[in-house]
């Protein structure tokens, strides 16, 4: 077994889903490397931005509308389909089929025609519900009579509407960052989980602060919070809060990697076999076996470097070309050039020049400088 130097790909990579509150007051996963000098480490290259988008639909809305005729019969109006406004944030109940009689009556689903409940009859879900529906109507005026109202009897959404309203600076609502914040550390205060997410990324991102958001990261953790996980272990393996702590940062990439969490996986898997002080490569490579989806690439590129160097292994050339081409198929620019010198050398399969140069074009097209090079030479010897 070999006991030459491992240089694996070591980017620890952390993906989070906590939701900060952008334009338009759509909550979307934080993109953690617009933070300074922090945050850039901590996502990997390939870190993926999910966006939310509303989407534009058509929705048919039936008014119904009491006339002032002595019998009080109910007559029903079709209006003609118009575009649905876009809601003001995701965690908005849409309309979908509700019908609004009056400003103080709320038809509720699965009720019949006939039973319109009076608005002080209305459970505060339901008259959170309808002030959505005002909202998405336009109706401000109704929707932030129904807010307040819910606000004073200390109702969590109704809360975080608020606070994302003071984040946008929204029409009728001056912008006011303070109370934003306010509202928001109450509701994280009474474990509301969006709340605590908004927070985290507020510390991370806006005041730099790694003591008080490792306070609520390890609240969402002890939770069961997988992005929360990942981010204590990175900390801790950066030494960010106080000190470097690989032991801390071991155990909550564990925890995370007992979730079947590939991200943590692999994390885990890189500092078993290079930053841990007795490497465990048998370890590593187990894990990396595990890893699927965005940090597939990067972990079977370490799984064919280590079989074919015999890094915790037995050298295999079969197998470390395997995962050389799942890994450069996967569009992992290293895997691309070590590729390119198995094919020219016949390294774990039979050499061919030609599949030797298109993976070194392909590698190179990445911005891969060594394929570049290597390329350069073979276009001046040519000449």
């Amino acid at each position: 077994m070999k006991k030459s130097t491992i240089k694996l790909i070591t980017v620890l990579s952390i993906a989070t889903v906590l939701t900060g509150c952008q334009h338009q007051g759509v909550n979307t996963p934080s993109n953690m490397n617009q933070n300074k000098n922090m945050i850039e480490k901590q996502i990997s290259n390939d870190t993926i931005i999910e966006k939310k988008v509303i989407k534009k639909e058509t929705l048919k809305k039936t008014i119904v509308v009491k006339k002032t005729k002595p019998d009080n019969k109910i007559e029903k109006k079709v209006v003609k389909k118009n575009k649905k406004r876009e809601s003001l944030t995701s965690f908005l109940t849409k309309p979908d089929n509700k019908k609004i009689s009056n400003k103080k009556n709320i038809k509720i689903p699965n009720i019949k025609k006939e039973n319109l409940k009076p608005y002080s009859e209305l459970t505060n879900l339901e008259k959170y519900k309808l002030s959505s529906i005002y909202y998405n109507k336009g109706d401000f005026k109704n929707f932030w009579k129904i807010n307040n109202e819910l606000t004073k009897k200390g109702y969590n959404e109704a809360i975080y509407d608020r606070a994302i309203l003071y984040k946008m600076g929204k029409a009728w609502v001056e912008k006011s960052e303070k109370k934003w914040k306010d509202n928001i550390l109450l509701l994280a205060r009474k474990n509301f989980i969006k709340a605590q997410r908004d927070i985290i990324t507020h510390y991370l991102q806006v005041e730099n602060n790694i003591e008080k958001a490792t306070y609520w990261l390890k609240k969402l953790a002890n939770k069961g919070d997988v992005a929360s996980m990942n981010i204590l272990g990175y900390i801790n393996i950066q030494g960010q809060y106080k000190k470097v702590d690989i032991i801390e940062a071991k155990k909550w990439f564990s925890i995370a990697s007992k979730q079947n969490n590939s991200e943590a996986k692999y994390n885990l898997g890189v500092i078993k076999a290079q930053i841990q002080k007795k490497p465990d490569y048998k370890g590593a490579i187990k894990l990396f076996k595990e890893v699927k989806g965005r940090y597939e690439s990067k972990a079977t590129f370490n799984l064919g470097y280590m079989y074919l160097n015999g890094i915790g292994t037995k050298e295999d050339y079969n197998k470390a070309f395997k995962y050389m081409l799942i890994s450069a198929n996967l569009n992992e620019s290293e895997a691309q050039y070590n590729l390119a010198r198995m094919y020219a050398k016949g390294i774990g399969v039979v050499a061919n020049s030609k599949e030797s140069t298109e993976w070194l074009q392909k590698s190179a097209q990445q911005g891969n400088k060594r394929a570049i090079k290597v390329l350069k030479n073979i276009s001046n010897q040519s000449k």
